[in-house]
């Protein structure tokens, strides 16, 4: 290796290091992207029906989402019960923070 190598690979280095290190850090301590997640969901059960509430952020102002959802009732006696069904019309404001409680009969 030859004197005009060596520093050729000496500056290289250098210059990797003084841009890297940054870059590193930033990639490191970036937080990661969040977007349209349901921060509570609360389930009341009675023996006609059920009540479902449900809070959400870092959502799309003016965006409509639909909220699917399934629980499953486990009665003190008989057999399990599994409720599906959906919120079509779940909109954001211009804020981004949404919450909607429905109520819906149980049976058939």
């Amino acid at each position: 290796m030859n004197i005009q190598s060596a520093r050729w690979t000496h500056v290289l280095l250098k210059h990797l290091a003084a841009w890297g290190i940054p870059l590193g850090m930033l990639t490191m301590f970036a937080m990661p992207a969040v977007a349209n997640h349901l921060d509570t969901a609360t389930a009341s059960v009675t023996c006609n029906n059920y009540t479902l509430c449900l809070e959400a952020s870092a959502l799309t102002p003016g965006q409509e989402y639909t909220v699917t959802y399934q629980i499953t009732v486990t009665p003190s006696s008989g057999t399990l019960m599994t409720i599906t069904n959906s919120i079509p019309d779940f909109s954001s404001p211009a804020n981004g923070i949404a919450s909607s409680c429905i109520t819906q009969p149980l049976g058939p």
